[in-house]
């Protein structure tokens, strides 16, 4: 199994760079990455898909299926009113696409993944009017 990153800054613009690539494709991605000044060997593996880093070696193949979520742990269940978590996941992706690729991006966003127009327009206004506080791990 791979450590961690020992630069959690840069696992965490990792991480949302690969949100990126996955809802917004590899350009925004690459913008995302130089815009955080993210060495460009990072930047080519997460564009390209990559999972391995260069100084560690490859998994091993699983022999058994890696075992199903824990859905009573604190990150799938929430005394919230939240209970569908990637409508959830798409609503964070957005605000962070509209701080970092602006509002139209996020709207984009947010209209793919047929949300709501209410909802559209709780997320993206400006003054955060309506929108739900985080609930703090």
């Amino acid at each position: 199994m791979q450590e961690t990153r020992k630069d959690e800054l840069t696992a965490q613009k990792v991480h949302i760079a690969m949100i990126f690539r996955e809802m917004l494709g590899p350009d925004d991605a690459r913008a995302y990455l130089h815009a955080e000044n993210v060495p460009e060997p990072v930047i080519e593996r997460v564009v390209s898909g990559e999972t391995t880093r260069l100084d560690q070696e490859p998994d091993p193949p699983a022999t058994a299926p890696p075992p199903l979520p824990d859905l009573n742990n604190i990150f799938y269940g929430s005394s919230g009113r939240r209970r569908n978590t990637v409508k959830a996941a798409i609503v964070e992706a957005a605000l962070t696409v509209s701080k970092e690729l602006g509002r139209d991006r996020a709207e984009q966003l947010l209209r793919r993944e047929a949300l709501p127009d209410d909802v559209i327009a709780r997320v993206l206004a400006e003054d955060g009017a309506g929108r739900r506080a985080r609930s703090p791990l």
